[in-house]
């Protein structure tokens, strides 16, 4: 019986560090998907409020006509 606790041991211990390392892996793609999302955030501001601006030049545009 003690040849079934050491495999069980060795088993529960490959499960739990294959499990940590997964869970680390997710957490870092996480953390990479996170930053990419606040500078696309920021990225699609910036668009905006040139679009704004350009919505005044073309409106200016036209009024001069």
């Amino acid at each position: 019986m003690t040849w079934l606790s050491f495999f069980l041991g060795y088993f529960t211990g490959t499960l739990v560090t294959f499990l940590v390392i997964y869970f680390g892996y997710r957490v870092g793609e996480m953390n990479k998907a996170e930053k990419n999302w606040h500078e696309i955030t920021e990225i699609d501001k910036s668009v905006e409020k040139e679009m704004e601006q350009l919505k005044v030049l073309r409106d200016d545009k036209e009024e001069k006509k």
